[in-house]
């Protein structure tokens, strides 16, 4: 679920930024809209399909935005 339904719990208390700043590495937390066209009311990641047919793969939506994401932060 993303921040409109949980809050910051996830970010603030999954332990991910203490791993991130004892490793030097930047933790990204991208979120997925809630929604009801696409069927999608509590914003989960797309296990599903909602996205298209490619959302199990490389070329599908989401995962094609994280890779623009990390390309971005990376500098290339």
């Amino acid at each position: 679920m993303g921040q409109s339904k949980i809050g910051e719990a996830y970010v603030r208390h999954g332990g991910y930024n203490e791993v991130g700043e004892l490793n030097d590495i930047i933790i990204l937390y991208p979120q997925a809209k809630a929604s009801t066209v696409p069927f999608n009311v509590a914003g989960c990641w797309d296990w599903w399909g909602y996205t298209g047919a490619l959302f199990a793969t490389n070329s599908g939506f989401q995962p094609t935005a994280i890779k623009r994401m990390i390309d971005r932060v990376a500098g290339l």
